[in-house]
């Protein structure tokens, strides 16, 4: 029965280290953002390149909202199951 809480604690921690790491990632790539929304003719190559970031920037808070609330869900299911099997564990019949 171990070997199951191993693998299935070992899986949370990797998808919560995802999250995580998204949410640096993100915060590393959203410091090149500029505050200015470029619209002139002249601003073209920094119209590209702002539309490009804003749709990494969205593709990332996309997954890491995915992960966030699957690290979230299958940590109180884990949780729960422990709870549960400690709560059994302590019930001796008389």
């Amino acid at each position: 029965m171990q070997i199951y809480w191993l693998v299935a604690v070992a899986a949370w921690i990797g998808i919560a280290a995802g999250a995580a790491t998204l949410a640096l990632y993100r915060k590393f790539i959203a410091r090149e953002e500029m505050d200015v929304v470029h619209i002139a003719a002249s601003e073209a190559p920094l119209i590209r390149s702002q539309k490009d970031l804003a749709d990494r920037l969205d593709w990332i808070d996309n997954w890491g909202q995915r992960l966030t609330v699957i690290a979230l869900v299958s940590g109180a299911i884990l949780g729960g199951i422990y709870l549960y099997q400690v709560w059994q564990a302590t019930q001796i019949p008389i």
